[in-house]
């Protein structure tokens, strides 16, 4: 009968949005994702440069 009531839970819901906030937030993103794919990029570069390498050593001293 006089039981406490839990209270509901607080929603804030912004009024204003403040669109620097989130062009800055995109922004940050998309460096953090460019910054991941380098080195990616970068290590294939050097896998492919050392086939080449190698198969221009083997092409000049008559291995294939």
């Amino acid at each position: 009968m006089f039981a406490m009531r839990k209270p509901r839970g607080f929603n804030h819901s912004y009024i204003y949005v403040d669109e620097r906030k989130e062009k800055l937030a995109k922004m940050e993103e998309n460096a953090k994702r460019d910054l991941g794919r380098k080195p990616m990029h970068l290590g294939i570069i050097l896998v492919v440069i050392a086939v080449l390498i190698y198969l221009w050593y083997a092409i000049s001293n008559g291995i294939i």
